[in-house]
């Protein structure tokens, strides 16, 4: 296992900055302040958050030109695959048109996986957690059909190409007050997991594992790790008290990391551990506390 940051929280959280709103020399400087700061923690994987394929593009120079290695390059759409269930279907292929151009980039640069989020749906119940994707999302049925065709679309082009891509699994619920909200992704534990990747059916579709996102679902991230373990190739991780999906440092919430990563590594996970976290003041923290439990339980 190896442990990484994910280097596109820091632009926002500390530069004030989104990715996306950044030309060539300022992201060049941005990143190139970032990735120095984490060698010098021994962090040589990083993980950036795009919206768009002219984004990536740019990014691909900066870390180039930084003489980034690909290997130790994961990429993650934001914007695109949430789209995947929309009403609108110019916007539908317009998002898989998109992914396709990401995975075109990412192959043609030897970065070997993309994490995508499952589409939203139009729930049939009223205590849903607020999303501005789920007014513009198709109902449950009909979005299912349209993510299942549109995931088969993009799993087929990415494994022509050569690119793996992690569907990340989501939380459940969040509370709010005394109020539980029922989240309107799909994805929200491994039996949905597990059977989109059955219907889609294309090796190249595999899991992106969030930690803090199977805390809020009834099965715990032990639960959904032991269901998809085989399935896995990225892992994100961030702590929360069970309630939101705040991203929080790996010291403040209530997530068993000793249990997590014990199971982790008795299912020979090889890959990255993604810390989904700006580079904040706890960062240093957060590696320190991942590298305990990698020692322990890996001989990391």
């Amino acid at each position: 296992m190896r442990i990484g940051v994910m280097v596109s929280e820091t632009y926002e959280e500390v530069y004030g900055r989104r990715l996306g709103e950044l030309g060539f020399d300022e992201l060049y400087r941005m990143t190139k302040n970032t990735i120095e700061y984490l060698r010098e923690l021994g962090i040589e994987c990083y993980e950036f958050c795009v919206e768009d394929c002219g984004t990536l593009v740019r990014l691909i120079r900066v870390l180039d030109r930084l003489d980034v290695d690909s290997s130790c390059i994961q990429i993650h759409d934001t914007e695109n695959s949430v789209r995947l269930a929309y009403r609108n279907p110019e916007i539908r292929e317009k998002a898989v048109e998109e992914l396709k151009a990401i995975i075109e980039a990412v192959s043609d640069n030897n970065i070997e996986i993309v994490t995508i989020h499952p589409p939203y749906f139009r729930p049939p119940f009223k205590n849903y957690e607020p999303s501005p994707h789920v007014e513009k999302s198709l109902e449950y049925s009909e979005a299912y059909r349209e993510m299942i065709l549109n995931l088969k679309k993009i799993s087929s082009y990415a494994h022509k190409r050569s690119v793996v891509l992690g569907l990340e699994n989501m939380n459940f619920f969040h509370i709010e007050g005394n109020k539980v909200m029922i989240s309107a992704h799909f994805g929200r534990n491994s039996r949905e997991i597990l059977d989109i990747l059955s219907k889609v059916n294309n090796a190249s579709l595999k899991v992106t594992f969030d930690i803090g996102h199977a805390n809020l679902t009834q099965e715990k991230p032990e639960g959904f790790y032991s269901k998809t373990a085989e399935l896995v190739v990225n892992i994100h991780v961030n702590n929360n008290y069970g309630k939101r999906d705040n991203h929080y440092p790996l010291s403040r919430g209530i997530i068993d990391f000793k249990k997590v990563f014990t199971l982790i590594a008795e299912k020979g996970y090889k890959g990255s551990v993604i810390i989904e976290r700006s580079c904040d003041n706890y960062i240093t923290e957060d590696i320190a506390i991942l590298k305990k439990y990698l020692l322990s339980m890996t001989g990391f």
